[in-house]
């Protein structure tokens, strides 16, 4: 698909685009990032609604010129509307939490809570002697 992209949005894609042709991807698992059409201002008022709160305006401003984008950074996408009223967006990022958590072996708690209870530090702030 061949689409020029104005802005600030079409110069991430043109970068993103560059360092894929640059440095490709010789396991053939990428593939390039490929823009989609812009949402509607139907689709960016529902996912307006669905979040309950503003959406920050330079991802608006993305949405328009292009709902998303396929392979944009290690075959992840950006998600555009579609992707988050359609759930994609929550089940992929769902199953990615889900695969860091097994491969990691975090079982529970944020990783700040991991990280503060395997601390060497006191909440005086001086390292525990050894």
């Amino acid at each position: 698909m061949s689409m020029s992209l104005p802005g600030w949005v079409g110069d991430v894609f043109e970068a993103r685009r560059r360092e894929f042709v640059e440095s490709p991807d010789d396991e053939g698992i990428f593939g390039p990032p490929i823009p989609r059409a812009g949402a509607t201002e139907e689709d960016i008022t529902r996912l307006r609604a669905r979040f309950s709160q503003p959406l920050e305006e330079h991802y608006v401003e993305f949405l328009r010129h292009s709902d998303g984008m396929e392979n944009f950074a290690l075959g992840r996408p950006i998600y555009g509307s579609r992707d988050w009223l359609s759930g994609r967006a929550q089940a992929e990022s769902e199953e990615f939490l889900r695969v860091q958590k097994t491969s990691s072996g975090w079982t529970s708690g944020s990783p700040t809570e991991r990280r503060s209870s395997r601390s060497p530090w006191r909440r005086t702030g001086r390292r525990e002697s050894s």
